[in-house]
């Protein structure tokens, strides 16, 4: 197991997974207003297959998403529908709220701009892209994360066409 150590003596391996460059997203979950909304900051976020288009993105098992994803939130009634809010390069509006905390209830979109889609899941409208998903599977990987599998089923740019994805890098690959 790669464990991160004290000080500045990082292990290597954690150093060069520090390296992979990584999106900056907002999952939302549910419809606004709603007690079992949830908006929260992911950044593990890739697309895996074209044929069909599959995304698949790293949810911690202990946030509120996961468990709004799961079932366990509700008591088993899952959510199948997900929101991935592509965060734009120059946005300080949604990097602000959802960098130091998950929200959920009346807070998940409080302070932000979004709007409703027809199936009832919410788009933050300062993201510069969102992908609508359909839930396709939660893989457990025997991690502190698991899989969420999704089929995109609806999705558009936002904003000004020039609109660059926020990206980063982190310090090494022991945390966010």
């Amino acid at each position: 197991m790669v464990q991160a150590t004290a000080g500045t003596d990082i292990d290597p391996i954690l150093q060069a997974v520090g390296k992979i460059p990584a999106g900056i997203f907002v999952m939302t979950v549910g419809a606004t207003g709603s007690a079992q909304a949830v908006g929260t900051l992911i950044s593990f976020v890739q697309q895996v297959s074209m044929e069909p288009l599959y995304l698949v993105a790293a949810v911690k098992k202990s946030r509120a998403l996961h468990a709004a994803l799961s079932g366990s939130a509700t008591g088993g009634e899952a959510n199948k529908r997900f929101v991935l809010n592509i965060a734009a390069a120059s946005d300080k509006v949604l990097l602000k709220k959802y960098a130091t905390a998950e929200f959920t209830g009346a807070e998940a979109f409080a302070g932000v701009p979004y709007k409703a889609l027809a199936s009832g899941q919410t788009v933050l409208t300062d993201a510069c892209a969102y992908l609508e998903c359909e839930l396709v599977k939660i893989v457990d990987i025997g991690a502190d994360h698991d899989l969420i599998i999704g089929r995109p089923v609806g999705g558009k740019l936002l904003g000004e066409p020039g609109h660059k994805p926020a990206v980063h890098l982190r310090h090494d690959g022991s945390k966010y």
